[in-house]
Parts: structure tokens; C-alpha cells; sequence
């Protein structure tokens, strides 16, 4: 899938040749007045934040006492990206896209022009 822009005009001609819109001109209709309804403009960008959390994980191992078997957990220290325009996140860094699953915005690489650090 390309990261490419898709133009109104070309959305519009798109629905309109396929048959079913054809044969339907009242949906054909209904589908450019949305279309028209949004909003233009340059699409958002952001950039993730990263935040560390402590959350508890297992550590697979079973310990066997009086109560029976207990599993063995153990404190560990994730980074959790944060969308800076929404506040979206995810469980963890590995998790982060190039888009915010929540808002859509293009999120900003390390090294990419208007990257800030943020912790």
C-alpha cells in the first residue's frame, strides 16, 4: 500500500466508474457529498513519546511451596510510546508504527526534521 495522497476529484472518479454506483446514481451522489464533506489540509504529524513504566512479567519459571506451584514474576522497565496528538499508546516501544493507529498522524523519525526528544 502506498503512502501516497489521493485527491477529491480522484476518489470521486473512482466511485462513479464502478457499476454498482452506476446503477445506483442516489449512492454515487451520497459518496461525493461525504467525500466533499473532508476536511482538506496537510495530514497531521507527530512523533511518539516515550515514557518508562514498570510492569510486572513472568519470568517462566514455577516455584513449588506450601500453597503448590506460584509462577515467578519480576518487575521490568518498558518504554511505552505515547502519540503526541492524541495520546494513544501502545505496550511497548517495539509496538510503535509510522502512523498512530488512533488519529492517524505521521509520526516524526529520530533524525527527521522537527524531532524533538522528549522523555
Amino acid at each position: 500500500m502506498s503512502d501516497d495522497l489521493i485527491s477529491r476529484k480522484a476518489a470521486i472518479a473512482f466511485l462513479q466508474s464502478i457499476p454498482y454506483i452506476k446503477e445506483h446514481p442516489n449512492m454515487g451522489e451520497l459518496m461525493k457529498e461525504w467525500i466533499e464533506q473532508i476536511p482538506g489540509g496537510q495530514p497531521k504529524t507527530g512523533q511518539w513519546i516515550y515514557k518508562e513504566r514498570n510492569i510486572l512479567i513472568n519470568t517462566g519459571r514455577v516455584s513449588y511451596g506450601e500453597n503448590g506451584a506460584v509462577q515467578e514474576k519480576r518487575w521490568a522497565k518498558v518504554k511505552k510510546p505515547y502519540c503526541s496528538e492524541c495520546g494513544w499508546y501502545e505496550n511497548s516501544e517495539y509496538e510503535a508504527t509510522p502512523y498512530c493507529p488512533n488519529c492517524g498522524a505521521r509520526m516524526k523519525s529520530e533524525g527527521e526534521k522537527g524531532y524533538k526528544t522528549v522523555h
